[in-house]
């Protein structure tokens, strides 16, 4: 808890709030009593240059803050048996065997006493510190080479603040999520209604298109944006603010790949930000750690019915598998929109103009063809309801980009920028659709959907 970027906009994506649900059952009638709101069927908006999205929460679900979300499982986990919860403390390095095969601890230091060092052993350790983990320069410093590690230098910038508004207020604002179009100069922006009639506001930029952390840069680029309605940006205009704006920078995200460190140390684990860490505009930190959990729970159960070797290497490629790659892949191919973002690494996008694109036509055919929800993943027809799906990861990334779809994507009218630019993309490939799909995904998902 308190880490610098909880000031800012947090969200749990529905895969996370299963698996969520799952570990500490009853967890989401837990937050209203202590001032979550609840959004069972409040509006939510999604705008992008095709136009808005609107749509209804479905199922019972609670709004908050990352803070009121962390307390309420932090509360959940401290009266487990077996837990015990050190505080203050600073980690200074692991303990390992001597030779060098095991890790068989920590050593640690109550934090700002420089002079007084303990060790704690254990059979297995994880790290979970997030992105300012030592953990590559304490394997180095063990002799361990690593691979290279992949990133996008996004130069991400997040200004926040917070306000008071009356509980009609919150009604008429909702959930609103505003991409950034940098063609026009405009930040994105978050809206969500949390805790104790509060609304989060959150500006975003990439590729050092910084949102202002001053009160009058704030406020006026906030009235430049697209709000949906005039009357959401007046109800807006309402609210108290109970913040001054505070900034946070995300200058680069990191995947690292210990999953193919040929010899791995027994008895250590990484998973959470340390593992990878994300733009996190897109909400996919918490609920990746939170599939990683769920992995972990799997091969600990199975170890333990059926122990096999190199169990830490083994787990730390499920937790890839299973939650790092398809949200990375995501995560990547969305940041390379921003003006001077550059990949790093062996496996970045292919095709990304053409999958921009393909996005793009994507949304708005599903706006102007829409289909009933139960019908969202029968067909290849775009929709919205796959498409947020998909970024929940709650389907995979195939569900959305196949050659089935691009084909019906060609097949629609030209007479639109985008829809010509489609077809000269397509046709600089001279393939075929499903060869193209083939070229341009990555492995995990080269594969034709059949409808």
């Amino acid at each position: 808890m308190g880490t610098p970027q909880a000031f800012h906009v947090h969200r749990l994506l529905p895969r996370g709030k299963v698996i969520l649900e799952r570990l500490f059952p009853g967890y989401i009638d837990d937050l209203p009593s202590v001032g979550g709101y609840p959004i069972l069927k409040k509006t939510a908006r999604m705008v992008k240059k095709w136009g808005v999205f609107q749509s209804f929460q479905p199922e019972k679900d609670v709004s908050c803050s990352r803070a009121l979300l962390e307390q309420t499982i932090r509360q959940r986990v401290q009266i487990l048996p077996g837990v015990r919860i050190l505080e203050g403390q600073e980690v200074l390095g692991l303990r390992i065997s001597t030779d060098n095969a095991a890790i068989t601890g920590i050593t640690l230091r109550p934090r700002g006493e420089i002079d007084q060092h303990a060790t704690i052993t254990a059979e297995l350790v994880i790290d979970a510190s997030g992105r300012t983990s030592k953990l590559t320069q304490w394997l180095q410093a063990f002799g361990y080479e690593l691979p290279e590690n992949e990133q996008v230098i996004s130069s991400i910038g997040y200004s926040t603040r917070f306000y008071k508004a009356s509980k009609q207020i919150i009604e008429d604002v909702g959930t609103i999520v505003v991409d950034e179009m940098q063609e026009e100069g405009k930040m994105g922006v978050g809206i969500l209604p949390i805790e104790n009639d509060r609304v989060w506001v959150t500006l975003f930029g990439i590729g050092g298109h910084f949102p202002s952390t001053d009160v009058h840069g704030f406020e006026q680029e906030l009235a430049n944006l697209h709000l949906v309605q005039a009357e959401i940006a007046d109800a807006l205009k309402q609210a108290q603010p109970l913040t001054t704006p505070r900034g946070y920078r995300v200058p680069i995200c990191e995947r690292h790949r210990y999953d193919r460190v040929e010899r791995w140390p027994a008895g250590l684990l990484v998973m959470g930000d340390a593992f990878c860490h994300f733009d996190p505009i897109y909400g996919q930190g918490m609920t990746v750690a939170a599939v990683e959990a769920e992995t972990l729970e799997g091969a600990l159960l199975e170890q333990q019915r059926n122990p096999q070797p190199d169990f830490e290497r083994r787990t730390l490629q499920r937790m890839q598998e299973a939650a790092i790659t398809s949200a990375w892949w995501l995560s990547a191919l969305n940041d390379l929109r921003g003006s001077g973002v550059e990949y790093k690494g062996e496996e970045g996008p292919q095709g990304v103009q053409l999958l921009h694109c393909y996005l793009d036509l994507y949304f708005k055919y599903a706006l102007e063809h829409p289909v009933a929800p139960a019908s969202a993943l029968k067909t290849c027809q775009p929709t919205v309801a796959k498409l947020a799906l998909m970024n929940g990861l709650l389907v995979p990334p195939k569900e959305v980009f196949n050659a089935s779809t691009l084909t019906l994507l060609l097949e629609e009218e030209t007479s639109t920028d985008d829809s010509r630019r489609l077809h000269e993309l397509v046709d600089a490939y001279n393939l075929s659709p499903e060869a193209i799909m083939e070229q341009v995904l990555p492995a995990f998902m080269r594969i034709t959907v059949a409808r």
